[in-house]
């Protein structure tokens, strides 16, 4: 039964034994009983989940399948009974508890029956139109739950790099991970069927800071005793670690932190996607600017509590908001990356983005926080001692630095799309500052593993209260790589890519390392290559292994 469950229920790509249905959609079962069904048999099928079941928090549902059922939100009736085996149909609700469920058969305080499997997953089920997350268009749905590689979005607004990131949500032992993550995390199991709560503790779970979560934030740039976060290109291989130690894995920045939630919540059923804001404001004191003081020689004083990043990720859920005033449905900010404590812990949404761009920064969990991230006015202080004291003078007000160039993954497609006036309205383009190659090639600096150059610059009219403020990071562009590889291949056959790294910059890029994997081709592999010479191209050889077949359309 598991292979026409799975396909009925868009689950038959997980790699696992179990059976993985959705709520509030029919699945059926085949019981092997110990002998013929009797007439005075009292069947009752008892289904269970979390470490304390109850009727009356429904963790435990009794259903009997013999009988016509009345005040149950679940339901079961026998559709097939050949001598000791037969066939159940069970129907759970559309907001029934999501996790994993125990399920025994008994005829009164007897247990009299083998199942095939004696527990099961059930997931969210955005096909559902009862369902809190259900979504109305099937390429939205493939996109956003069965999609299982894209895209998260780096760089700054000036120079836009995508870096392929592999969600790998139906990868051995993920959704073991997703559900063991939702079991930890959840306060009340009585609230896993809730779309707001479970996003909100999954935020909490991506990271180290409470409850031993995912992934250790590192932005120092020393990644001694992990791996940089820049090296990472998928979430499988973090869930699966985290899995088999349940210790948190070093070492995650903020994309990785993001495309590790949205994979969680794809595997839960949730839709979910991964999104970009370049020059994202990070608010510490909460009164919706970011405040940058300059000290007599320009530079940034230790004053400054609040940072412009060139870029932050976050990541976006679907949902109906019940909790919330009518017009907040769709989509969800929820950020896995740990910023500031919400209500005591380090999680920050479900926030409507509709209410963001309202601002409605009262509406939804943590919307003045993320409010701030793309609309704070960014104000440039200059601090002089006067007489021994400082004294503050306000140079430059910018109201439309802040959060540029949202961007996603558009759907079906492997491009960015823009999603800049879903989160605030249309503002006016800033022209941008020209630097002479002689200027700032000797100054470049490293960006935790990236090099940059960054310009500051500090304008002010003598003889009146006229001044501005501004400043330009610009990224090196990586090499261009290219893939070829055969049309045909046999699984667990030996497969031949050829890599192509061209490397268009006027010097050598030393020491250079790369990495390969592929769903279902293969694990990470990791080659040295040494030099790659300036203007010239290098062929890394990489071998790979197909695990399995990959459907095609």
């Amino acid at each position: 039964m598991k292979e026409q469950n799975s396909t009925a229920h868009h689950t038959s790509d997980f790699e696992i034994n179990k059976l993985v249905v959705r709520r509030g959609q029919e699945f059926r079962i085949r019981v092997l009983l110990n002998h013929t069904l009797q007439c005075e048999d009292n069947l009752e099928l008892q289904l269970s989940t979390g470490p304390k079941p109850n009727i009356t928090n429904e963790t435990l549902v009794n259903l009997y399948p013999r009988e016509q059922q009345t005040g149950t939100k679940w339901s079961a009736s026998i559709q097939e009974e050949t001598g000791s085996e037969i066939i159940v149909a069970i129907k759970s609700p559309p907001n029934a508890i999501v996790g994993k469920y125990s399920l025994n058969v008994r005829n009164g305080n007897q247990q009299i029956c083998n199942t095939e499997k004696s527990n099961f997953y059930l997931l969210f089920n955005p096909w559902c139109k009862e369902d809190a997350v259900f979504m109305p268009n099937e390429e939205e749905r493939t996109e956003y739950i069965l999609n299982d590689s894209g895209y998260v979005y780096m760089g700054d607004f000036r120079s836009i790099q995508e870096k392929p990131w592999n969600f790998g949500q139906f990868e051995k032992n993920v959704l073991n991970c997703c559900i063991f993550l939702l079991s930890r995390g959840m306060r009340k199991v009585s609230e896993s069927g809730n779309p707001v709560m479970v996003t909100r503790a999954m935020s909490a779970m991506m990271s180290s800071q409470d409850d031993n979560g995912v992934l250790v934030g590192n932005w120092s740039g020393d990644y001694e005793g992990g791996i940089s976060p820049y090296t990472w290109t998928g979430s499988a291989p973090i869930l699966q670690q985290y899995h088999t130690t349940k210790q948190p894995v070093c070492f995650g920045q903020c994309w990785v932190f993001s495309g590790v939630l949205t994979t969680v919540l794809r595997a839960l059923g949730i839709p979910a996607r991964s999104v970009t804001t370049y020059q994202a404001a990070h608010d510490t004191e909460k009164n919706l600017t970011v405040d940058i003081y300059m000290d007599e020689k320009g530079k940034v004083s230790n004053m400054t509590n609040d940072s412009l990043w060139n870029f932050h990720v976050w990541t976006e859920a679907w949902m109906k908001r019940k909790d919330l005033p009518c017009g907040y449905d769709g989509w969800q900010v929820v950020d896995g990356t740990p910023q500031e404590r919400s209500l005591g812990v380090y999680c920050c949404g479900p926030s409507p983005v509709i209410a963001i761009r309202k601002g409605d920064i009262f509406i939804g969990y943590d919307t003045k926080f993320i409010f701030s991230e793309v609309n704070a006015d960014q104000i440039t202080w200059a601090v002089k001692m006067v007489n021994g004291k400082k004294e503050l003078k306000k140079i430059a007000v910018k109201t439309r630095n802040v959060g540029k160039r949202i961007s996603t993954k558009a759907v079906g497609q492997d491009c960015r799309r823009d999603i800049t006036n879903e989160y605030k309205f249309p503002e006016v383009m800033e022209c941008t500052m020209t630097l002479d190659p002689d200027t700032y090639m000797k100054k470049v600096m490293l960006f935790g593993d990236v090099p940059a150059i960054k310009g500051t610059l500090v304008a002010e009219v003598l003889d009146s209260t006229l001044a501005d403020s501004t400043e330009v990071f610009v990224h090196f562009k990586y090499p261009k790589i290219s893939i070829e590889m055969p049309e045909k291949v046999k699984v667990r056959q030996p497969l031949t890519c050829t890599c192509t790294i061209q490397n268009d910059l006027g010097i050598p890029l030393t020491n250079a390392r790369f990495s390969s994997e592929s769903l279902s081709l293969s694990p990470r592999q990791n080659f040295k290559q040494g030099p790659v010479m300036a203007k010239e191209t290098d062929v890394p050889p990489t071998s790979l292994s197909p695990r399995s077949t990959i459907p095609q359309e």
